[in-house]
């Protein structure tokens, strides 16, 4: 059973994700992918991502995915900081920043429960390159995997994270706790979920950020470490990937590939990553955010030595998010 326990200032500090988490969705869709239980919503999306692990010669990277992460049971927390949900490329820096000793003790919670191959055990001796290995297998997982479905995936977290925005600021926290999917239960100043293992977390006045995905569909899942900033990772509400791309209109009306970059842009990104999403060099990229921007809908800011990019309201709307 997992049992989150609040109190007043707790949930004061109840919030939603600033936007969809790649990196709880990519870790999701690891478990989906090895699950027994293939049916249902997932059952094309996974012979299509099989066949792409085959294809595009993403074996050994799939292999060390998951190892880290089994269909069921713990995955190490450092695969999703808390920071990927405002930009996945600071996710991964996260990732990097991570101190050796903190690395090790995530990775012996993982396999406190099976057997760790040797190069997992090795890891955290490597000064970092482990680490970078990691994070190298996952962004060819991504980029590989899951990036064709990937508009419509955050299009539709981004719509439940719409949803429950609007619930807590018109009906407050606790009707918004109440009204989490099942499993999940409130019960008088405790938020429980049925779970593999028993899990107590005493927020102690740090709230509760919630996480919508699409890829967890059934059991709610939590970071292992309770001294990490809180978070809980539900079901978003269901619509099936591989439903047909719905707004063809679009892509007549600005542009195949504008059409893209727009649909990508429900999470923000920069220049680069937009390149290697939609696959044409990052000048491309450039000339056609200028247009969109100039029809007011995307804004570009500097961000260190990147420049991000994110859909303005009015872009959203053209899309129908």
């Amino acid at each position: 059973m997992l049992r989150i326990h609040f109190d007043a200032d707790d949930l004061a500090r109840v919030r939603t994700a600033p936007g969809p988490d790649p990196l709880w969705e990519l870790v999701l869709s690891l478990n989906k992918l090895q699950s027994p239980n293939g049916g249902g919503r997932y059952a094309e999306w996974r012979t299509r991502a099989r066949d792409r692990i085959r294809e595009a010669g993403v074996q050994r990277s799939f292999g060390i995915l998951r190892t880290l992460v089994p269909p069921h049971g713990n995955f190490p927390d450092f695969m999703t900081p808390w920071e990927a949900s405002f930009d996945l490329e600071a996710g991964y820096e996260a990732m990097l920043r991570l101190p050796p000793d903190r690395m090790l003790d995530d990775l012996r919670r993982t396999f406190r429960r099976r057997a760790a191959p040797s190069w997992v055990r090795d890891l955290a001796d490597r000064r970092g390159r482990g680490m970078r290995e990691i994070i190298s297998a996952m962004r060819h997982y991504q980029r590989e995997v899951l990036q064709p479905c990937e508009p419509q995936l955050m299009r539709h977290v981004e719509a439940d994270l719409a949803a429950r925005t609007r619930q807590l600021a018109q009906d407050g926290p606790v009707n918004l706790l109440r009204g989490l999917p099942a499993p999940i239960r409130w019960n008088d100043g405790v938020l429980e979920a049925d779970y593999l293992v028993d899990h107590r977390i005493r927020l102690n006045g740090r709230g509760l950020t919630l996480v919508p995905s699409y890829f967890c569909n059934d059991t709610p899942v939590t970071l292992i470490d309770g001294e990490l900033p809180p978070v809980l990772v539900f079901p978003a509400s269901a619509r099936s990937v591989e439903q047909p791309e719905d707004r063809d209109y679009l892509a007549g009306l600005v542009g195949a590939t504008r059409a893209q970059i727009l649909r990508c842009l429900i999470t923000p990104m920069s220049t680069r990553q937009l390149a290697e999403r939609v696959r044409v060099s990052s000048p491309a990229v450039s000339q056609h955010i200028g247009v969109l921007r100039g029809a007011g809908l995307v804004t570009s800011a500097r961000n260190g030595q990147s420049v991000q990019h994110r859909i303005t309201r009015l872009g959203r709307e053209l899309i129908g998010g």
